[in-house]
């Protein structure tokens, strides 16, 4: 399913994902409001959320939708986002994190790895968020758990193997 506000933007994804074996678009939303009311109603495997949207934004869209527990995973689709923001939506139960300046094949690459239980963040954001988790941490007074940054066993695995290098690439051998 596709969130975005512009039309074009919506009608270029549909052309792009439908022409892809395994990819099927389920539904679209123009706002907020209604990537709730369609997600809720249609629970798509996969979520493209824009994450400014008229009515709700994206943090709002995956605030209403938590508490549901949909199987959907979500993949934010942002022109920018702060490093604060990227958390908010882990926490908040998002998958991913990819620009709309990236290319087509790193989009198709990202769906791939959310379907089979993977998280993906924009390669340049990974550094950056790593650092903000940190300085967070040490913050005086941070709300952030000193061992688990307000994050799952699994979110701190994750974040854990970023640190240490690892990418979203599986190795053949």
């Amino acid at each position: 399913m596709i969130a975005d506000d512009h039309a074009l933007v919506r009608e270029s994804l549909r052309a792009l994902l439908g022409n892809e074996p395994g990819i099927t678009i389920v539904g679209d939303a123009g706002d907020g409001q209604q990537a709730v009311s369609v997600t809720t109603l249609l629970r798509p495997d996969i979520l493209l959320l824009d994450m400014n949207m008229p009515r709700l934004n994206g943090i709002q869209v995956l605030r209403a939708l938590e508490p549901l527990r949909l199987h959907t995973r979500v993949i934010m689709v942002v022109a920018a986002i702060e490093k604060s923001e990227i958390l908010q939506a882990l926490e908040l139960g998002a998958r991913g994190v990819i620009f709309k300046h990236s290319p087509s094949d790193v989009l198709l690459k990202s769906i791939q790895m959310i379907r089979a239980g993977q998280f993906w963040i924009g390669n340049e954001a990974v550094a950056d968020l790593i650092s903000h988790v940190r300085l967070m941490r040490r913050a005086p007074g941070s709300h952030m758990s000193r061992d688990s940054f307000g994050l799952t066993t699994r979110e701190l695995e994750i974040v854990g193997a970023v640190a240490a290098g690892y990418s979203n690439k599986r190795n053949r051998g």
